[in-house]
């Protein structure tokens, strides 16, 4: 309930002018910094991003969005103290709702590049699984991004979006999280985002 009310109060000053302003659904490659989460959730990791914008002028555009990134790890094959290993799994979902501001250098009337940049405010859950054993903790802060892309229009309304992003998102660890073999008292939630996006003019 409280990440809806913050994502609609984010919203809420890029709807009080109908005019020139965008919705825009976006995929990305989620590559984290942190070593340590590189190794305990291996393999590919994918954000999911929705983003809506205003054009203050032809260069300045003020944005908000929210991303979901979520990834899961069964334990199978790795050795912890835990006595069984057969159905356990680790599980993480990083969601951080962001407000900042772009600026545009047109190329073309219809392909723009851009450079940005935020503050965020992350949610996060970690959570252990086996048969025996549950554990789970949840904790938010804030963080910031950097963004660079290109703009791509189609038409009148639609809009394509290449774009790569920084997310920096220090988090402290609990207890418990370091017993599951992190061994350090903070890590580093972010990382780099390669994606698109498709949107829509309004």
């Amino acid at each position: 309930m409280k990440t809806r009310l913050l994502f609609i109060l984010l919203l809420l000053p890029l709807t009080l002018f109908a005019n020139d302003w965008t919705l825009e659904i976006r995929g990305a490659i989620f590559r984290p910094s942190s070593k340590i989460l590189k190794e305990k959730f291996t393999g590919g990791w994918i954000d999911y991003e929705v983003r809506a914008s205003k054009m203050l002028n032809d260069n300045v555009e003020v944005w908000t969005g929210v991303d979901w990134i979520n990834k899961k790890r069964h334990l199978k094959h790795e050795a912890y103290y835990y006595s069984s290993r057969e159905h356990a799994f680790r599980k993480i979902w990083i969601l951080p709702i962001s407000v900042g501001a772009n600026y545009y250098l047109c190329i073309t009337p219809c392909f723009h590049v851009y450079v940005g940049a935020g503050i965020c405010y992350t949610f996060n859950k970690l959570e252990y699984h086996s048969e025996h054993f549950h554990d789970h903790s949840t904790k938010s802060g804030f963080g910031a991004v950097l963004k660079t892309g290109a703009r791509i229009d189609s038409g009148d309304y639609i809009f394509y979006d290449i774009f790569i992003d920084y997310l920096y998102q220090q988090m402290p660890l609990s207890h418990s999280e370091r017993s599951w073999g992190i061994d350090r008292s903070r890590v580093d939630l972010g990382g780099f985002k390669f994606g698109a996006g498709i949107g829509v003019y309004f």
